[in-house]
């Protein structure tokens, strides 16, 4: 599937990214362990000195979180308005934990230890659901950049489709998704069938 030219259609987009996710025990995993990711990084970016001393409300700060948390929020204003607006909330909740966390007089002592800890383990967690749930390779080996920018959005649009939000857009999303399954399924037959005649 191309992943070029198509930075704004979320359709496109969550195709790509819903075709390395189509285990229901994976997708849980990464509904976990996502956010839990993208809070320790926001974490561990409130750890480098902030760009101006400026004191923002709920102990914010003008830091690189702060502008890493923005990018990626008008990213997903870009792809679909509601969603992200609705994704706000979250988006500030996590960067002002991990600002609090970061500065706060009783957590920063171990600040790092405590995000570099949840990064990493998320990140575990999250080969282990493709490893043994998807049986597919991560979407970030293929195109690493989309699939981190993608996964928290793509959790939180699952959440959405639970209760109802567009239906049409997720049965293209599904649909998309496992026409995509079932071309990779097809090559790797290929694949097999072609090393057999060699052997």
């Amino acid at each position: 599937m191309s992943t070029t030219g198509s930075a704004l259609d979320v359709e496109h987009q969550l195709v790509f990214y819903a075709s390395y996710h189509s285990n229901p025990t994976n997708v849980r995993i990464h509904q976990v362990f996502v956010p839990l990711i993208l809070w320790s990084w926001q974490g561990v970016l409130s750890l480098l000195p902030p760009i101006a001393s400026t004191q923002l409300p709920l102990g914010l700060q003008l830091d690189w979180a702060l502008l890493w948390s923005i990018a990626y929020q008008v990213y997903y204003f870009l792809l679909a308005p509601l969603p992200a607006l609705l994704y706000l909330p979250q988006m500030i909740f996590q960067l002002a934990l991990a600002s609090h966390v970061a500065h706060s007089p009783s957590t920063a002592p171990h600040a790092a230890l405590i995000f570099w800890s949840v990064f990493f383990t998320s990140w575990i967690v999250q080969f282990y659901g493709h490893g043994k749930h998807e049986r597919r390779a991560p979407a970030l080996l293929d195109n690493l950049v989309q699939a981190l920018v993608l996964a928290p959005f793509f959790v939180h649009l699952e959440s959405l489709f639970a209760f109802g939000y567009d239906p049409e857009l997720h049965r293209k999303i599904k649909n998309g998704a496992a026409r995509e399954i079932s071309k990779l399924r097809e090559k790797e037959g290929k694949t097999r069938a072609g090393r057999k005649k060699t052997s």
